[in-house]
């Protein structure tokens, strides 16, 4: 949902959301992405409509959206190839700015991320550390984008984070691609189809139904979903 749809439309948020909960005992946030608010220099476009958006939460008698989700890819920046350290801790920082604004209002911070963050190594006031747990430290939650197409990968894949916010008390949801047309097709179950889609899911699940900080399963997205082979 874009700024200008979220702000001074309370009653419109206040309907959909009720509706979401009703129909679907669904959560709702409102997502925000560009991957230029990762540069200093945009980060005020960011916590704007950041700011904005907890405004017109705060606004909504009932139900009301639970919280702020970003998705920044810092990595589909030039500066990522040229400078991973620098531009990873400029979005470390958005991240920061991000949380106090969440927290002051009183509504979760989620955001994407790839699996192979756990194997990115960022240097941040001394300290060296796996870039997912740099921003796990930051945010509520982290929608891992998991973005293969076996169980065993999947669960593989998401190991790293969620035995961190296990540890830490956050929460990870695993999410798997469903859009064709992609390449490495091992991306997504387009090619697999629905029955490879819930079988998997179903083993990610009882893989991690001991730990505390897996927070479900998503799938990217609802258009391709719908379409997928049986």
């Amino acid at each position: 949902m874009s700024a200008p749809s979220v702000v001074g439309d309370a009653a419109s948020l206040a309907s959909f959301s009720a509706d979401a909960m009703a129909q679907s005992c669904a959560e709702v946030e409102l997502l925000f992405g560009d991957m230029t608010w990762a540069l200093t220099a945009n980060h005020g476009k960011a916590t704007g409509y950041a700011s904005q958006a907890v405004q017109t939460i705060l606004s909504i008698k009932g139900a009301r959206p639970v919280g702020l989700h970003f998705d920044v890819e810092p990595y589909t920046l030039p500066g990522w190839t040229s400078d991973m350290q620098g531009t990873a801790n400029q979005y470390l920082d958005l991240l920061e700015k991000l949380e106090v604004i969440a927290k002051n209002g009183g509504v979760r911070l989620s955001v994407d991320i790839p699996f192979w963050f756990s194997g990115q190594m960022v240097t941040r006031s001394g300290q060296t550390r796996p870039l997912s747990e740099l921003v796990q430290d930051r945010v509520d939650r982290v929608v891992l984008m998991d973005y293969r197409d076996t169980s065993s990968a999947i669960i593989a894949g998401a190991a790293p984070e969620v035995a961190y916010a296990t540890k830490i008390g956050k929460d990870v949801t695993i999410g798997v691609e469903t859009m064709c047309g992609l390449s490495p097709t091992l991306i997504t179950f387009c090619e697999e189809g629905l029955a490879a889609l819930n079988t998997a899911l179903t083993a990610t699940r009882a893989a991690y139904a001991s730990a505390p900080g897996l927070h479900g399963v998503a799938v990217h997205h609802y258009g391709s979903y719908l379409t997928l082979k049986p």
